[in-house]
């Protein structure tokens, strides 16, 4: 019986190793970056929160940066080279769409906090009460 079931898996090559953990690394990062954003957005900014958000964050993002360093000398196979040639450019071009998408967003949060520090000073200046 435990024969036939492992036997049922099939090869893992070593460019899926690598990706599989480059794609970990991502996930850990984006992940530990949302679990702080959600402390701030919360409210409860203290240090034991900061704490309970690291206590995951820190082990998951050193496993990930160990898988990559045990995966990265292997030497991928012809077939994966080709596989990866036939969607890099797409992806890429993903990244560069995310990363403008990204400088677009942050550069309207820069705009809007220069009107808000503008109004601000208007009616500090003025004597209005600032809510």
């Amino acid at each position: 019986m435990a024969a036939s079931t492992i036997s049922g898996f099939h090869d893992i090559s070593a460019g899926q190793l690598k990706a599989r953990a480059r794609g970990g690394l991502m996930c850990a990062l984006f992940g530990s970056a949302w679990m702080y954003w959600a402390v701030v957005f919360s409210g409860h900014r203290t240090p034991t929160w900061f704490s309970t958000v690291t206590l995951p964050a820190m082990p998951l993002t050193a496993w990930a940066i160990l898988r990559i360093r045990a995966f990265r000398h292997l030497i991928s196979s012809p077939a994966d080279l080709k596989h990866w040639k036939a969607f890099r450019k797409f992806l890429w071009i993903d990244s560069a769409i995310e990363w403008d998408m990204a400088t677009a967003v942050l550069r309207a949060f820069r705009i809007r906090a220069r009107v808000i520090r503008k109004q601000w000073d208007l009616r500090a200046t003025a004597g209005l009460a600032i809510v």
